[in-house]
């Protein structure tokens, strides 16, 4: 038995592969793999990530409570030049209300930041520290008595010298497109669950998720804990996992799927 396939048919993926890679980098999408243009058709599970994939990745600071609210400019200097050598996406926003400020700019001699786990750093001979409630009462469970009640939006906790001085609040703007993409998947692509695993605290994380249309949400979670989740989810049907932090990294590479958002 003789087979002939046409030319047209053989040629036909490739063009239509390249075709694609060629529409995406054209609106500013980078195809890494190109198997993921054919695979992502199979994923059920889409996964999201909460800060600068379903929000603008803007954050403002919007509230600054000091313990003495007289050295509330010299801690923002120290905090805005150590967050000026940070990628996390609080940090602009504390530059931002820094340089509006026009503090002293100060000299950052060492600089630590531990994925999921905060940052620290000498700043004018200072050891400055830009954490989280729960990390902070984990270390100094005494201070809790000095914090300001929890309230909706994003928060950091700022130790200077080791003690608690601030808390920095934050508030993030969904994105305009963000319910109506989410409202089509289901029709459009056939998914059957759509989930936000997010490090932010479970008011925002809620908050976002309702203005979406996302009800499975985990919050609080570390790198290792988004890995298992995608881990997890991939068990049961391919993935999509979308990111856009180094915190991401490891769910990004797991999941059947990994979209890197910037």
């Amino acid at each position: 038995m003789v087979v002939a396939t046409p030319c047209p048919l053989l040629i036909g993926i490739p063009v239509a592969i390249i075709s694609s890679i060629s529409l995406a980098a054209r609106r500013a999408i980078i195809v890494r793999d190109p198997s993921a243009l054919e695979t992502a058709d199979t994923c059920r599970t889409p996964i999201f990530d909460k800060t600068g994939t379903l929000t603008y990745d803007a954050p403002k600071l919007v509230e600054q409570l000091y313990t003495d609210p007289d050295r509330g400019g010299e801690i923002l200097s120290l905090v805005g030049g150590l967050e000026r050598y940070s990628k996390h996406p609080l940090a602009q926003a504390i530059i931002t209300a820094s340089n509006a400020s026009e503090g002293a700019t100060h000299v950052v001699s060492e600089i630590n930041e531990p994925p999921g786990r905060g940052l620290r750093g000498i700043v004018n001979g200072h050891a400055v520290e830009v954490t989280s409630r729960k990390k902070l009462l984990i270390q100094q469970p005494e201070v809790e008595s000095q914090l300001p009640p929890q309230a909706g939006g994003l928060e950091c906790v700022i130790l200077v010298n080791e003690r608690y001085v601030a808390t920095y609040r934050f508030r993030n703007t969904p994105r305009s497109d963000g319910a109506s993409f989410i409202g089509h998947l289901l029709p459009k692509h056939g998914i059957s669950r759509t989930m936000m695993v997010s490090g932010d605290r479970e008011s925002e994380v809620r908050y976002l998720a309702e203005q979406v249309g996302i009800a499975d949400v985990y919050f609080s979670q570390s790198p290792e804990q988004k890995l298992a989740i995608v881990n997890s989810e991939s068990a049961k049907a391919n993935t999509i996992f979308v990111g856009d932090g180094i915190n991401d990294a490891p769910a990004l590479m797991a999941a059947t799927v990994g979209i890197a958002f910037s």
